[in-house]
């Protein structure tokens, strides 16, 4: 739904008819790479998306106050423990990594710590 409220948004400035202002909670996205999480009928994450910064510049967060934001959401903490002794954490320091290779050692982990759940689990 949030797209399609995006796409008549786009279309109405496109035409020139594009209210003269937004609410005071719509908010632009903060700059930097993001990741998209697309999610199936029960809910749960199908796919994982790394984007680029520049396209943060088009999105939009409906932010109340501080500390409450939707569909963004700011993670306090790392999403996987990766050790550091892991040659994947100084590859991802790396600013010169293209956005395509950053993608490819996200997948990886998160295959990786997908399959460590599923053993933890089965075994608790």
């Amino acid at each position: 739904m949030l797209a399609e409220l995006q796409e008549i948004a786009n279309s109405l400035r496109t035409a020139g008819i594009a209210p003269s202002g937004s609410h005071d909670w719509v908010k632009p996205q903060e700059k930097g790479d993001f990741i998209i999480a697309g999610l199936n009928e029960d809910g749960r994450v199908a796919e994982v998306e790394l984007r680029p910064w520049d396209e943060s510049a088009r999105l939009f967060k409906i932010q109340k106050d501080n500390q409450n934001s939707f569909p963004v959401y700011k993670l306090d903490a790392p999403l996987w423990h990766v050790p550091a002794s892991d040659p994947a954490r100084e590859e991802l320091k790396r600013k010169s990594l293209p956005a395509a290779e950053r993608a490819s050692i996200l997948r990886k982990l998160s295959r990786r710590q997908r399959r460590q759940f599923r053993r933890r689990t089965r075994n608790a």
